[in-house]
């Protein structure tokens, strides 16, 4: 088989992404962190940035959030035992049999990828630019449905961190947790009081730091603000 033409290119890519959206369907409850150790975080630590920022002009040096909470993780299983957080990649990778995947180009466009053993491997390779193996613009969509899911199915307290932009600003709709886990976050029905005011408390600021623009649906923005109202009448009233 040759190379594939940009029309089976196209062809391919779009199977790749209908079987993706058929496994979420059939398997999206399982994606599931531990109770009370589901953890939604963006950009890069802000003590860190605040220590380069007049060092550096890229992020080489610079400390990630998920790396920030694999450092805590470690610390904590020294002394415990277990992780303090179980974060969505830790769930991908428990999770195995993950679906097909067809290569979209190549000389052989059409076989199956092979070295893929569970699904963080599987959205790792899907969301690769380079393997050109869904729309480029469908990307995000691929971490956002796995993120809005580990989300939805978390139990208890869920802890969300904040870092920065990498030009040491509030994070924007380039990040996951801003365009997906806060208001999948927001839709649980059972969320505990601490986890709703932290989650209220970032959706108000986000807005109010961006000026009212539409990143979160007005509905919960209205939400969040009323549960931030609520708590600052309890704390006068005390």
């Amino acid at each position: 088989m040759g190379h594939a033409s940009s029309e089976e290119m196209k062809k391919f890519q779009a199977a790749n992404l209908k079987t993706f959206d058929i496994w979420l369907s059939s398997n999206g409850k399982e994606l599931k962190p531990k109770p009370n150790k589901a953890v939604i975080y963006a950009g890069f630590d802000p003590g860190e940035l605040r220590k380069t920022k007049n060092l550096l002009t890229s992020d080489s040096g610079m400390s990630k959030m998920w790396q920030k909470i694999e450092a805590i993780n470690n610390d904590v299983k020294k002394y415990e035992g277990q992780a303090k957080y179980d974060l969505l990649t830790d769930v991908l990778k428990r999770r195995g049999s993950p679906p097909a995947l067809l290569n979209t180009q190549g000389p052989k466009p059409g076989s199956v990828v092979t070295g893929i053993s569970n699904m963080l491997d599987y959205a790792d390779t899907i969301g690769n630019e380079k393997l050109a193996l869904i729309d480029k613009g469908k990307i995000n969509y691929i971490w956002d449905s796995l993120s809005a899911k580990y989300v939805e199915n978390s139990e208890g307290e869920v802890t969300l961190l904040e870092g920065r932009t990498r030009d040491n600003k509030r994070v924007t709709l380039a990040f996951t947790m801003v365009r997906a886990e806060l208001e999948s976050l927001w839709k649980r029905k059972d969320l505990p009081d601490a986890t709703k005011k932290n989650a209220a408390h970032m959706i108000a600021g986000l807005m109010t730091y961006y000026d009212g623009q539409a990143q979160i649906s007005d509905k919960i923005v209205k939400e969040a603000r009323e549960v931030m109202k609520q708590a600052r009448i309890a704390l006068k009233g005390r």
